[in-house]
């Protein structure tokens, strides 16, 4: 189990990485506000992401392979929720964001 946990903090260090990338980026090349709906979309896409790796990975061995296979059906389940749930979040509460930065740094972190 450990190595598999070890591994869904590695992919997340490595979308989290791309999303501030995506987002410097964008601050740089366009405006403030493109570059910051970047890194809110990159992070929308990383956090739902980790919570499935860590939901998925919380058992492991072949005597579990059921459990293991219901773990990855709720952790789907969980990170397209959690995915819907930001969005609505994030489209309420900032309404001044950058359509086009927002979804670029999601799709590119995922």
């Amino acid at each position: 189990m450990l190595y598999n946990v070890r591994l869904v903090w590695k992919i997340f260090g490595i979308q989290a990485a791309c999303s501030l990338v995506i987002g410097l980026l964008a601050l740089v090349l366009v405006s403030w506000e493109a570059g910051l709906s970047a890194l809110i979309g990159g992070t929308a896409a990383t956090i739902p992401q980790l919570v499935f790796g860590l939901w998925t990975f919380r058992v492991q061995g072949a005597r579990n392979a059921r459990r293991i296979t219901q773990n990855l059906f709720v952790a789907e389940a969980l990170k397209l929720l959690m995915t819907a749930v930001v969005f609505i979040a994030i489209w309420t509460l900032l309404p001044w964001l950058d359509a086009a930065g927002l979804f670029a740094g999601f799709v590119m972190t995922v």
